[in-house]
């Protein structure tokens, strides 16, 4: 029988912020997390995975950045069926559940991101270590909303008219503006078309094109006028 006092690896990810499977693995190489044989399963000592939340030391920090694994959902087949005006077939109602592991999303996190769950893994550990949620209340149950946090850190900041959707918008600028290209952040918006993100964002880079024909002028390899690259510019010759 399990030791109630360890956790399995699966148990671990949940613990430690729902991280990949893939991850607690390399914890555990890495010594990191302190593994336990039963029989011929292997375990976590929780004491060790605890210790990671407390010290912050959940992987490598020296990038500033992290890959948080996402599982989309999606609504079940017993969903509703409707047809639309279009007579396209749509399914509505019915409650979600998680695509297949092949489906999986990966975000990028920044440092700050990064601090945040694990500020909240710190929180669940503290408060509710039996809850599935990441972002839990004290109780363990689920933080449905951000609307009413949203809002007060708003007037807190002596803004108005500003909604959730403002910082996806604010996250695109800046990238672009730091000279980001679109096509980065493009995949970073998980845009289904780049043309979509350089409606939306170009104008913040207007310097780009003469930036690029500007690279033409610099010291480096001639090119030919039929089009061949040759380092030795003598070489560059029309025949």
């Amino acid at each position: 029988m399990t030791d109630p006092l360890l956790w399995s690896v699966d148990e671990t990810a949940r613990q430690l912020g729902n991280i990949s499977r893939r991850t607690v693995e390399r914890l555990l190489a890495t010594g990191k997390l302190r593994p336990v044989k039963i029989g011929r399963r292997r375990m976590v000592d929780p004491k060790s995975a605890r210790a990671l939340v407390t010290n912050n030391a959940l992987g490598d920090t020296s990038s500033g950045a992290a890959v948080l694994e996402i599982t989309p959902c999606q609504k079940p087949e017993s969903a509703t069926k409707t047809v639309s005006s279009s007579g396209r077939t749509r399914r509505t109602g019915g409650p979600r559940r998680p695509t297949d592991s092949a489906d999986r999303l990966a975000a990028v996190l920044n440092h700050e991101s990064r601090e945040a769950l694990i500020s909240r893994a710190r929180f669940r550990s503290t408060w509710c270590p039996g809850s599935s949620w990441v972002f839990a209340r004290k109780d363990g149950t689920r933080i449905v909303s951000v609307k009413v946090g949203f809002a007060s850190c708003v007037k807190s900041a002596g803004l108005a008219d500003i909604h959730p959707h403002d910082l996806r918008r604010t996250f695109g600028s800046w990238l672009v503006q730091a000279g980001v290209g679109i096509d980065r952040v493009s995949k970073l918006l998980r845009h289904g078309d780049v043309a979509i993100t350089a409606r939306v964002y170009a104008h913040l880079r207007p310097s780009d094109l003469s930036e690029a024909v500007a690279v033409l002028d610099r010291t480096g390899p001639t090119v030919s006028r039929s089009g061949f690259t040759f380092a030795d510019s003598s070489l560059n010759r029309d025949s």
